[in-house]
């Protein structure tokens, strides 16, 4: 009788075990119910595209934060994130004390021969305020004008009509600031044009925005006025054979924070874009 006893309650303990379990995982979500992981950040480097590069890059500035305060703790010459929709260029931005230090060091501050994305010594990132007038960032290209090439090498995707039409705006920003930037102007040039000071007044920003606008590729229909600040962003080229004193150009003005571009008129290119002193010679 004992042993009968038994048996009925291990019956009744395995069975109480099995119903309690069967009612437990009831109560659990199934994996299509699971509440989502919370989104997170990788950092595997400070080079590379990390994070969106198509049209959703103007809505990822929480993870452009992210990244930029990781980049920072790496490397305390970070001022800023530049991001280029629809290209590679997705990368924080660095400043020496000198416009040489960083010419063939990576954002590890590791030789490299494409460098990395660094901007002017003298330009100013306290904040959206305080920029300087013209935020120059310089990086290297191949060499070869590919568009499909590293690091600045995707500037010359700008030449291509199809891709100017679609990409009107770029960003780059600064702790705590997200800044969009509308294209004024994509064109090559010599040295003896001056677009790399930092610091001008706003007669001497205005005299620098026309004169891209007279050089540039196409016309954007993009108005720039004494007080707007305006980004560079300059690369070598081989346009015009192998010399040392041609450049591609990208000029943008920059947003206001609250505002939006200004309207999208249709590209139209420059008939006449004024050349370089030397492209008659080649």
């Amino acid at each position: 009788m004992r042993k009968v006893l038994v048996s009925i309650l291990v019956v009744v303990v395995v069975a109480g075990l099995a119903v309690g379990g069967y009612l437990l995982m009831g109560n659990l979500p199934t994996s299509a119910e699971q509440p989502a992981e919370p989104a997170s950040v990788v950092f595997a480097d400070v080079r590379g595209p990390m994070l969106p590069t198509g049209s959703q890059a103007d809505t990822s500035f929480y993870e452009v934060t992210l990244a930029l305060q990781h980049a920072t703790s790496q490397n305390e010459d970070t001022v800023g994130w530049l991001q280029i929709p629809n290209t590679d260029i997705n990368n924080s931005v660095l400043q020496s004390n000198n416009n040489m230090y960083y010419l063939r060091r990576n954002e590890k501050k590791e030789d490299d021969i494409y460098g990395c994305y660094f901007t002017d010594y003298a330009s100013e990132f306290e904040s959206r305020d305080a920029l300087s007038a013209n935020t120059v960032i310089y990086g290297h290209s191949d060499l070869k004008d590919n568009p499909e090439g590293p690091r600045f090498s995707q500037l010359f995707r700008f030449t291509q009509k199809e891709f100017a039409e679609k990409n009107r705006t770029v960003y780059f920003s600064i702790d705590g600031e997200q800044m969009q930037w509308q294209i004024f102007a994509a064109f090559y040039t010599d040295l003896d044009f001056n677009y790399i000071t930092p610091d001008m007044d706003s007669g001497a920003l205005i005299a620098m925005a026309n004169e891209a606008k007279v050089r540039s590729l196409y016309d954007y229909g993009v108005s720039v006025y004494p007080n707007d600040k305006v980004l560079t962003l300059s690369t070598c080229s081989v346009k015009y054979g192998d010399r040392r004193d041609q450049r591609f150009v990208l000029m943008a003005k920059l947003l206001p924070a609250d505002g939006a571009p200004e309207q999208a008129v249709e590209l139209k290119e420059n008939p006449s874009p004024k050349q370089p002193v030397f492209a008659s010679a080649t």
